[in-house]
């Protein structure tokens, strides 16, 4: 499991040939479909982001297509070969993962979907082993949460944590654990109220402690940056005041060596959305401000990092294509680089998962589009 700290990739972007190439080219490319999804055994719109194993191997999920139409677990080897882990069944089984997955240091990939479950459809936190074995660790109940929108992080016991969109006292979305053998606790229930509410992005762990975002509340109304100590303690590190400053924070952080945060919000600025920065004292800083047109809109994921400290993200809207969305770079100095401008053709539309940065490419997964229309997987060298 990569860090989340800024410890990726040096640039050397290459190109030639066409923005869009088959996999197994023999020339770089800018821009490389690795996958196009068919909505058959393979699956189709893949939501959630991506995750890479030390050989290369990207994982991820889609919410529709597999053998039972709700879902499944896939794996995009180097060479762009695509295999499914797993279909979700539906009922007690869980369906629609809209997130990513995570694996432990055995191989075991954990994730969460967004329906299903046993009771009432609140959806489920999974494991699912390497020879393909899938078992529900715990299914919401609502009381305890429901609708995990976002993925999971683990601690060195195995531990897992995420939040949920809904569910709670006050149906505003939870923080919770679920230990290796499944058993579930609440961490922290929203109110609605300064502390925040609607977790949409999941949680890092970084010097002991979680740290997340929720989309409104606030002391402004416009979301929160929050962290939660391992005593249980939480504590708002920053609302977002919306204006020409940042608002609604959909994604979640990443975090530095130096104790700094560094997050997209799909509001404010100038109402596109927003690349910012906040220091350990929870002073924000906008990195960069969307303008809804070239460089993009609506950043709903989080971002990637290098170890130079440049930041890589994606934009679900704007673009010089009719708005499908692009691929972004903020350097350390604050310079904006926009990499690629999706145009729902081969290469995709909406990138809504954002990007991951491992070895010398950047890798995604758009939406929709592709030669089949339901979706890619792609990678940008660097």
């Amino acid at each position: 499991m990569k860090s989340p700290t800024l410890s990726f990739l040096t640039k050397s972007l290459l190109a030639c040939g066409p923005v869009v190439s088959p996999p197994g080219s023999a020339c770089a490319q800018p821009f490389h479909v690795l996958h196009a999804f068919t909505d058959g055994l393979d699956g189709a719109n893949p939501l959630g982001g991506l995750m890479q194993d030390s050989a290369g191997n990207l994982y991820g999920t889609t919410i529709q297509g597999g053998a039972d139409i709700d879902g499944n677990v896939f794996q995009i080897a180097p060479d762009g070969t695509q295999t499914t882990l797993y279909s979700f069944a539906g009922g007690t089984d869980g369906r629609k993962p809209e997130a990513g997955v995570i694996a432990d240091a055995a191989g075991n990939l954990y994730g969460t979907t967004y329906y299903g479950g046993a009771g009432c459809d609140c959806g489920t936190v999974f494991k699912l082993a390497p020879t393909g074995t899938e078992t529900v660790l715990h299914a919401f109940n609502g009381r305890d949460g429901a609708n995990p929108y976002a993925g999971l992080v683990i601690d060195r016991n195995n531990n897992l944590y995420g939040t949920t969109v809904s569910g709670g006292t006050e149906d505003n979305g939870v923080i919770y654990k679920v230990t290796p053998n499944g058993r579930e606790k609440l961490l922290h229930t929203f109110s609605g109220g300064t502390d925040g509410a609607i977790p949409y992005a999941g949680l890092i762990l970084y010097r002991g402690n979680l740290y997340g975002t929720a989309i409104i509340g606030g002391a402004h109304n416009s979301g929160v940056v929050f962290e939660l100590n391992p005593k249980g303690a939480f504590k708002v590190i920053h609302a977002f005041t919306g204006g020409r400053n940042a608002a609604y924070p959909e994604g979640g952080v990443i975090a530095d060596n130096q104790g700094n945060l560094y997050g997209t919000t799909r509001g404010g600025g100038d109402g596109f959305g927003t690349v910012y920065k906040l220091s350990p004292a929870g002073t924000e800083t906008v990195l960069h401000k969307f303008n809804g047109a070239t460089d993009g809109s609506q950043p709903y994921a989080g971002l990637a990092a290098d170890a130079a400290g440049n930041l890589y993200g994606a934009t679900v809207a704007g673009g010089a294509q009719q708005g499908y969305g692009t691929i972004f770079k903020v350097a350390a100095d604050g310079t904006f680089s926009r990499l690629h401008t999706f145009t729902d053709g081969a290469d995709g539309a909406y990138p809504e998962g954002g990007v991951i940065a491992g070895g010398k490419k950047v890798f995604g997964v758009a939406y929709a589009g592709g030669a089949k229309l339901w979706g890619t997987v792609f990678e940008i060298p660097q």
